[in-house]
Order: C-alpha cells, then structure tokens, then sequence
C-alpha cells in the first residue's frame, strides 16, 4: 500500500510512505508498517492499493525519446474533530421503472447474441 503519513507538526509536510497489508485466516487482511513497527491506524492515508510498491508508486510514467523530470509535491495533512453521530433514518425514494406488456423491439444497431437466439428460438 501506498500513501501518506500525517506529521504532527502543522508546519511539517506529511511523509510519503508504503506499508503492507497480509491476510489472516482468523483476522482478514491486517495493515502492518514494518517501517516503524507498528499497526496501521487513522495516521495512514491510503492512495493506493497493489501487489508490490512497484504498482503504487506515487509517480509513475514512460518518456520517448530524451526526456528530464523534475517533480515537486507536498501533502498537507490535518487532524478533523470526528462529527457527531446523527440518529439513523429511514427515507423511501421511488423509482420509475418502465413496465412493458410486451418485450420490446430490439434497437437494429445492437447484434443479437448467442444468448439471445437461444432465448428467441426457446419462445418459438
């Protein structure tokens, strides 16, 4: 996984970082930050999920031909008071669903599918 660390210090850009994530036959999958050698908690900021840092990189890209790079970037991270719990409620939306008494025609510019033909031919 890859992402971000939150700093402490307001001042401070947050860090970069990549930690790993393992499956537990009891636990499920478990983040883990050997780095620092402890369990991931609300201070990780996901970006990315992959197989291998290789897959997540936070820059990643293909040049042709003679190319240069330069990157500049900084993630500002702050602690947000968590908002209060609100009373859960029920709300009922209707939907408009059309309803045809018969199926209708097929658009001509959609092939039909083996499926289809099956189902066409079964209804014969």
């Amino acid at each position: 996984m890859s992402g971000y660390l939150h700093v402490e210090t307001p001042k401070e850009p947050a860090q970069s970082h990549a930690w790993i994530e393992f499956h537990s036959p009891t636990h499920g999958w478990v983040p883990f930050d050997p780095t620092h050698d402890r369990e991931v908690d609300e201070r990780y900021i996901v970006v990315a999920y992959g197989r291998h840092y290789d897959d997540v990189p936070p820059n990643k890209g293909i040049y042709r031909g003679t190319a240069r790079e330069t990157l500049e970037a900084e993630v500002r991270t702050q602690v947000i008071p968590p908002a209060p719990v609100s009373t859960p409620t029920e709300r009922i939306d209707a939907l408009e669903v059309p309803v045809f008494a018969e199926v209708p025609e097929r658009r001509p510019d959609r092939p039909l599918t083996p499926a289809d033909i099956a189902a066409i031919q079964q209804q014969q």
